[in-house]
């Protein structure tokens, strides 16, 4: 599995009409060796989530994502990242301390955390694992009162790849695991920033229905 990832343009709506989501952002995908389970997220506005999206860029650039994996199918989110591979931790990640977590919740009223958006786990720090929301979890993971008005970062959202992310929603857990834990893990190969071109390359040749 592969992950590919462009950062936010003023230009939305070239963007949103060649893709099959009406929402604004950037894009990522994932997908295995024969290219064709590919997941592609675009992120929220620059200025609206202006530190959780630079970080996640890093993040990305700096392949930090690269072989860790999709681990946890809860029933209102997916969660990947290093969390669960405790050497690519110790390999990659503690050479990079300052980007394994945010370093304040950020959040913007204009980035709710809706069906299919992306957001850092974690409170106070959320990071450096992140999850893609399968429903609206705004109760859950946005400013309320239960949250005692702390949100997750929520910075991204996906706008294609949707076949992809059911099969992951729907795969099987480990038995007894509380935390949800994937029995057989999806591998994120490689995490990449790439261009909108790119993008609509890929939407042309892979149209979702």
């Amino acid at each position: 599995m592969q992950v590919a990832f462009t950062e936010n343009s003023d230009d939305k709506n070239e963007s949103n009409n060649n893709n099959d989501s009406n929402d604004g952002g950037s894009s990522s995908s994932s997908n295995n060796n024969n290219g064709d389970n590919i997941i592609i997220i675009e992120t929220a506005h620059i200025d609206d989530m202006p530190h959780s999206i630079h970080l996640f860029l890093e993040q990305v650039q700096h392949g930090l994502y690269d072989g860790t994996t999709f681990h946890r199918n809860s029933v209102h989110m997916v969660q990947a990242g290093p969390s669960a591979s405790p050497e690519i931790m110790a390999a990659k990640w503690q050479q990079h301390p300052s980007l394994q977590n945010v370093l304040f919740q950020e959040y913007s009223v204009q980035t709710p955390h809706k069906q299919y958006t992306i957001g850092y786990p974690g409170r106070p720090l959320g990071g450096p694992d992140f999850y893609i929301n399968v429903r609206d979890n705004s109760d859950v993971h946005g400013p309320t009162q239960a949250n005692r008005g702390i949100a997750d970062p929520c910075f991204a959202h996906v706008v294609s790849g949707f076949d992809v992310l059911r099969q992951i929603h729907t795969s099987p857990t480990r038995e007894g695991d509380w935390h949800d834990g994937l029995l057989h893990p999806v591998v994120i190969q490689r995490m990449r920033v790439v261009s909108y071109e790119q993008v609509k390359q890929h939407m042309i040749h892979h149209r979702e229905e």
